[in-house]
Formats: structure tokens, sequence, C-alpha cells
């Protein structure tokens, strides 16, 4: 058990060509083509096509960034998450 540590996602953005933005979260947030959905460390695997949205990640500071993504998808397994974009801006 790791007490006083959080667990965090390990967060990809890719767009064609290349990753855009790396870095870790301890939740994230993100709206799919079937609603908004929340990702916390230890979620089951996933896979959804997400809708022109702004990405939500906060980290254990309570810091929040904010990215602009298009249309592409997400995938989620084990604590990593890869989001397939056309375009990601930084908020």
């Amino acid at each position: 058990i790791n007490e006083g540590k959080f667990m965090k996602l390990k967060i990809k953005v890719a767009i064609p060509g290349r990753i855009i933005w790396e870095d870790e979260a301890t939740e994230a947030i993100i709206q799919t083509t079937t609603g908004k959905i929340g990702i916390l460390p230890n979620h089951a695997p996933l896979v959804a096509a997400i809708e022109t949205s702004v990405l939500t990640l906060k980290d254990t500071d309570n810091k929040t960034t904010l990215l602009v993504v298009s249309d592409g998808y997400v995938s989620l397994e084990k604590n990593s998450i890869f989001i397939a974009t056309d375009r990601c801006i930084l908020e």
C-alpha cells in the first residue's frame, strides 16, 4: 500500500506524426461520443470515440491543465491513457 502517495495516470496525446503532450495526472475528464467521462487510477480498460471538447487533467497539487482536442479516440489500459486526435491546443 502506497500510503501518502497518489496513484497517477500516464497521459499521452498524439496528433498525426507525433506525441504533442505527455504528462501525469490524478484525474482526467473527457467528452466521448456517448457522454462525458471521468477517469481515475485503476479505471477499467476502455476504448471510446471522443468529440471536439476540452480535456481536463488534474494533478495531486490541484493544478488543472486544459487541452482542447478535436474528434479522435481515447484508450485506457493499466493507468495509461492514449488520445489520438487531429488537433490539440493547450489552453
